[in-house]
């Protein structure tokens, strides 16, 4: 038996049901009158939750006449939906296009001190009314969802794929723009304000990432697609051009300290775990001790982190990950051998770490390198760490051939 929905889940059904009939009734009124309908597209500066880090896109219209005023936003859905977190992990999500009043969607992101900005679309009458048609026909359409695609296929994509539709003619986007890396324009916002997620989003995401990419696939970013806009033009069939922007409005100015650095960043914690595991190694080194209670701490973080790792490499379908080549490196597979390794080394036997800790690191980096993918300080530095203990395995090992009758401690 389904458990029931949330209160505050219904309620939210039962207003956006009601907006989407107001719309009805506005586009059927519309139409028959030919109201006069302006086209913007709105851009919401980030925000400090996971989900906000990238900004927003959505499409406002605004009938002149009747002052009827509507947000079209396809960011929507229900973590009421059965499995929500299960289907979100595996990249499983599904998003609808929800219809709010404007004055209500701005006072959201004020409320947050968030910045919302308005593109006023240099539509024609045909065109607008084209644009409003569409959405309105989703909007009736209760079940509908789209599967929603973090770099391919998300609220921006959507609301510029409607709007090149309605057009009588083709977009032309400015032609002059850089090119750039999925994993680069991640960073970009993700860094200054959730910086250990940016960094567990570069131990997630593969090589996909580091390709680089023209102006098509970086609309997938609200605030370059604002960029962007400002410099298109519409190019008709008969040659003729226009800017595809014509006006630009301040909806809700953005917080000033919305950026908050942290002292403690992946950087600082893995480079304080290297120098400490150097300065352990060194300190065995000089006392003869093997130490390996380090290294049975870094397997153990190893196949830890290597969990999800390995499990959005063969089971999600969030964009990249199944390119990550540091699944040779962080996997599972420790957790297995870690029982092994600490029964040998209570029997004072060979265990093999050198040799298996060894040839997944550098199996990692190779494929990594060969395959282009980028891999953050905070990851060399994690390797480093690595590098440290698995030099000194095979340095110990060296020595005690050289010394067979000595046993180094533990």
């Amino acid at each position: 038996m389904k458990s029931p929905r949330p209160i505050w889940v219904q309620i939210v059904t039962i207003m956006v049901a009601m907006c989407c009939m107001t719309a009805i009734k506005a586009y059927a009124k519309a139409e028959a009158g030919r109201d006069s309908l302006e086209v913007s597209l709105l851009t919401c500066t980030p925000g400090q939750e996971v989900y906000e880090v990238y900004g927003h896109t959505a499409i406002r219209i605004y009938n002149t006449r009747t002052h009827q005023d509507l947000t079209f936003n396809y960011g929507v859905f229900s973590f009421g939906t059965p499995h929500f977190v299960w289907r979100f992990i595996k990249g499983e999500t599904d998003y609808c296009l929800g219809v709010v009043p404007t004055e209500a969607f701005v006072a959201s992101y004020t409320k947050e001190r968030r910045g919302v900005t308005a593109q006023v679309l240099n539509l024609t009458q045909d065109e607008a009314h084209r644009l409003y048609g569409g959405l309105i026909q989703l909007a009736m359409q209760p079940d509908w969802t789209y599967r929603y695609n973090f770099l391919y296929d998300n609220c921006t994509t959507r609301a510029i794929a409607d709007v090149e539709r309605c057009i009588d003619g083709e977009v032309a986007w400015p032609t002059d723009v850089p090119e750039r890396t999925f994993r680069q324009m991640i960073t970009e916002f993700a860094a200054p304000r959730v910086d250990w997620n940016r960094f567990g989003q570069d131990l997630l995401i593969g090589a996909e990432a580091d390709r680089r990419i023209g102006l098509k696939e970086q609309l997938f970013s609200p605030i370059y697609t604002q960029g962007f806009a400002a410099e298109a033009r519409i190019r008709k069939a008969d040659g003729t051009t226009r800017p595809l922007v014509k006006e630009k409005i301040v909806l809700a100015e953005a917080s000033d300290d919305m950026v908050k650095h942290e002292w403690f960043t992946p950087l600082t914690a893995t480079g304080a775990l290297f120098l400490l595991c150097l300065a352990l190694t060194a300190w065995g080194w000089r006392r003869g001790r093997a130490l390996r209670w380090a290294d049975n701490t870094l397997l153990l973080m190893q196949g830890v982190i290597g969990l999800p790792v390995a499990f959005l490499f063969l089971f999600s379908t969030h964009p990249t990950v199944g390119s990550n080549m540091l699944i040779l490196w962080l996997n599972p597979l420790p957790l297995l051998y870690l029982p092994w390794k600490i029964w040998r080394n209570y029997h004072q036997r060979p265990d093999g770490f050198g040799y298996i800790a060894g040839t997944s690191l550098l199996l990692a980096v190779t494929a990594g390198l060969l395959a282009g993918q980028h891999f953050p300080a905070e990851v060399w530095l994690l390797m480093a760490t690595y590098a440290t203990r698995v030099i000194h395995a095979a340095l110990l090992q060296l020595k005690q051939k050289n010394q067979p009758c000595h046993t180094p401690q533990a």
